[in-house]
């Protein structure tokens, strides 16, 4: 959305939801950058939507380009494959393992890249979803179903089942972008320790997965675990209620 602006482009979002009279937290900022917002209720009608509005903009003379939820198609995913690979880079120049990798997953596409990604470059790293919005088996199948696209498109012999892909989906709480407890105390404890700011949507509750984790003892065999930090932080003004 932000770099639009630099290539001198509009920037139209479709959003599930309701306006808010005053815009908090990302809203704000894509107000900020001057995104063109658009408002969809129903969230399965949000693809329709998008189709509609690429209709509407190409019959006055745009060449719009659509890039779905969370940019979770092959292209969109190619970033999360070379981060693979530069971890790999950097772990070898550092003479570490990694051996597990954490990351919120929700679209699939941040999930699906690292997959591929480790696959070709760290072989021996488990990659650790922590679903934020889905069922396991729902995340799991967009997952290796997306990974099965990504190798595809860039001519790896790779292939995902559904049991390939692990996913946690005990640390969502009672929804998508309703914080948990859990969450928001991995928030404050990064914050307090690390000055690492993390959200109430996404990082926060990834983070309370890997500190769960980390407390029963599942990852006392590993000599380095990454967590990807997938931004978002605007989001957390939006939930400063949640905290006290």
């Amino acid at each position: 959305m932000a770099f639009v602006n630099v290539l001198n482009m509009d920037c139209h979002l479709i959003l599930n939801g309701e306006p808010q009279e005053e815009p908090q937290g990302n809203l704000f900022i894509y107000d900020v950058f001057g995104a063109k917002l658009h408002y969809e209720p129903d969230e399965s009608k949000c693809p329709e939507a998008c189709e509609d509005l690429v209709a509407e903009l190409k019959a006055v003379g745009k060449n719009p380009y659509y890039v779905p939820l969370g940019a979770s198609i092959p292209l969109g995913s190619l970033g999360y494959v070379e981060s693979a690979k530069e971890i790999a880079e950097q772990s070898e120049i550092q003479g570490i393992k990694v051996q597990h990798i954490f990351l919120a997953s929700g679209s699939s596409g941040t999930q699906a890249g690292l997959e591929v990604g480790t696959k070709l470059y760290l072989p021996e790293c488990k990659i650790h979803g922590i679903s934020v919005s889905r069922p396991r088996e729902e995340l799991q199948k967009m997952v290796s179903q997306l990974g099965n696209e990504i190798a595809e498109y860039i001519d790896k012999e790779i292939h995902f089942e559904m049991d390939d892909i692990c996913i946690h989906d005990e640390y969502i709480g009672e929804g998508y972008a309703i914080p948990t407890k859990a969450g928001n105390e991995a928030i404050r404890l990064l914050g307090n320790t690390e000055a690492i700011l993390l959200n109430p949507v996404y990082t926060g509750k990834a983070m309370s997965g890997l500190i769960d984790m980390l407390k029963k003892g599942i990852l006392d065999d590993a000599e380095a675990v990454v967590f990807i930090h997938t931004g978002g932080s605007p989001a957390i003004f939006n939930f400063i209620e949640s905290f006290y």
